[in-house]
């Protein structure tokens, strides 16, 4: 059964995956995905880790489970920042 990414706010986005909870937000410039696991639990202390992307096609090439993400939402100029 495919996972379902769930828009949570206007730039927030949740999904549950094998084990995982994953927040997507938007950032000024950036995304931060946050993922909750046992093993992040264990290395950070109970804190979930943040990885930092520049644009949600970056996400994507990250995260399978994140597919399709990018057509939820228009990124303009402004929020892809080289």
């Amino acid at each position: 059964m495919a996972s379902i990414i769930e828009q949570t706010g206007k730039d927030d986005f949740e999904l549950h995956h094998r084990g995982n909870r994953m927040l997507l937000m938007r950032k000024a410039d950036h995304w931060e995905m946050w993922t909750d696991n046992a093993s992040t639990r264990a290395w950070n202390g109970g804190l979930p880790s943040v990885k930092v992307f520049r644009s949600l096609v970056e996400v994507e090439e990250k995260y399978k489970a994140w597919k399709g993400v990018s057509q939820l939402v228009e990124e303009t100029p402004e929020h892809i920042r080289n």
